[in-house]
């Protein structure tokens, strides 16, 4: 084995096979060490019913949660909004929010990081997936959301934002 680390990680990545059970456990922890960092790493943000707040000052909503559940439920409400913060340079790959009502639509919204104005960028049916585009996240001059539309007394049970490191 190497004596130190600059040898030790040539010795591991430099050659194509294993010679030993002490170089296998040792690449091996190497590897998971450093695979949640691999560029091109598929990651998921989850998105908690509590994460998603009426988007108009007045509407009446209630989150209900209890063991093994939980739901945003529009009372009278009918958009929701919820942030979404991946790491600066993530690619944002698609996204899904779940609720209780597949005829809502949800989009991805966007804006400056100095205005209140938001863009929509892809969405989908409640409950379906958007269609996957490779969009790099810029945190320094963007922020993120995700825009849920409700009929009343709907519910949102959350969603999952699927993005890669680059």
């Amino acid at each position: 084995m190497a004596g130190n680390m600059f040898d030790l990680f040539k010795e591991l990545f430099g050659r194509s096979r294993v010679s030993s059970p002490t170089d296998f456990a040792t690449k091996g922890y190497v590897d998971a060490l450093f695979a949640p960092f691999a560029s091109g790493t598929t990651k998921y943000l989850s998105l908690a019913p509590a994460d998603f707040r009426v988007l108009h000052d007045g509407d009446e909503y209630f989150l209900s949660t209890s063991i093994g559940q939980g739901y945003f439920d529009s009372d009278n409400a009918n958009s929701f909004v919820a942030p979404v913060h991946l790491p600066h340079g993530a690619v944002f790959k698609k996204a899904i929010v779940y609720g209780a009502d597949s005829a809502n639509t949800w989009k991805l919204i966007y804006g400056s990081v100095d205005d209140i104005g938001m863009t929509e960028k892809v969405g989908a049916q409640v409950n379906s997936y958007s269609t996957t585009i490779t969009w790099v996240i810029d945190n320094l001059t963007t922020q993120y959301g995700i825009r849920a539309t409700c009929g009343a007394n709907d519910k949102i049970y959350g969603g999952i934002v699927v993005y890669e490191l680059p």
